[in-house]
């Protein structure tokens, strides 16, 4: 396990000054500014380990290379990421200054970590998969993919974003257990798992290729719908499944 991010002060919330809370619009610039003074702290940690590492090539240090690139790659992709956020999350410029996206409530998710694995509970089942119709000649089980998305990116973000977890430097394992009230007829591949899978590796694997990461789904029978959801090394899968 290595660490993702050292951990540092979430900027601060909404000012409390009267006149700002009066304009949204400078509330806005003065988040975006706090927000990119923690982007540049980033940056300049990240710099500091490029030339550690640099150093580290110069000795021969190949173990302490090794051990570190992934982790900065790691870094720098998320990095990025948060960049190419900033016109989603604080708005564009035009000629009436910035505009906002719609405001979007996070999801109320349950996140506990022990050494080696994650365990994420989301209060409800995903999406089912959108699929066609050949009868009615009609796409059926539609939803607002860029809604239900934002309400997740926000809900990740802010238990993920500043260096509460670790990242996984082994294969992992993402286990989706749909927990499914009378789950008499539920079909596991209906599910839809993707939009889920891609914001748990940004935030915690080197990515979501083979080399890193397997995948197991399946449904429960339960009292209530809900999605657990555990991250472990792939070499831990089996301790998490009732098999046999």
């Amino acid at each position: 396990m290595s660490i993702l991010f050292e951990p540092v002060v979430p900027p601060d919330e909404d000012p409390q000054t009267s006149d700002v809370m009066q304009d949204p619009g400078v509330l806005r610039k003065k988040q975006l500014l706090k927000y990119m003074e923690h982007i540049l702290g980033g940056y300049e940690k990240n710099k500091a380990t490029l030339k550690n590492l640099k150093a580290a090539a110069e000795t021969g240090d190949m173990g302490y290379m090794y051990e570190n690139c992934p982790v900065l790659a790691k870094k720098l992709a998320g990095m990025a990421t948060e960049i190419s956020m900033i016109p989603a999350e604080y708005g564009i410029k035009d000629k009436n200054g910035y505009i906002s996206r719609m405001a979007v409530a996070p999801k109320n998710i349950q996140v506990t970590q022990t050494k080696e694995e994650l365990h994420i509970i989301l209060p409800e089942l995903l999406p089912h998969r959108p699929q066609f119709d050949s009868t009615t000649g009609r796409m059926r089980y539609l939803y607002d993919v860029d809604k239900w998305r934002s309400e997740y990116y926000n809900a990740f973000s802010a238990e993920f974003l500043y260096g509460k977890y670790r990242i996984m430097d082994v294969k992992a394992c993402m286990i989706f257990l749909n927990h499914v009230k009378g789950a008499d007829s539920s079909d596991v591949d209906n599910f839809e798992y993707k939009v889920i899978t891609d914001l748990i590796t940004l935030f915690v694997l080197v990515d979501d290729s083979h080399r890193c990461l397997s995948q197991y789904m399946d449904v429960v029978e339960d009292e209530e719908n809900y999605t657990e959801i555990i991250v472990c090394p792939l070499k831990r899968m089996g301790d998490y499944l009732d098999i046999g």
